[in-house]
């Protein structure tokens, strides 16, 4: 996820409900994450659309492995 800008220390924190798909007229796919969220160092940052897909496609796949995917994965 070098395209967030965000540190490695922040993914251990990351969960889905946190990142937000954001998509406009234009068709521009895109996500906001929320990182350290409910943290005092709360930030936000933004993904565009190779990098929103890929977050999307990991998730599918595990949903389809039988993990238990939800805004708390």
């Amino acid at each position: 996820m070098i395209s967030s800008g965000i540190c490695l220390g922040a993914w251990q924190y990351l969960k889905g409900k946190y990142a937000i798909p954001i998509q406009n007229q234009i068709n521009v796919n895109a996500a906001k994450l929320i990182v350290y969220a409910d943290e005092y160092e709360q930030d936000f940052t933004f993904i565009l659309s190779e990098a929103s897909n890929a977050l999307r496609n990991w998730m599918d796949f595990r949903q389809s492995c039988g993990e238990g995917v939800s805004g708390e994965s």
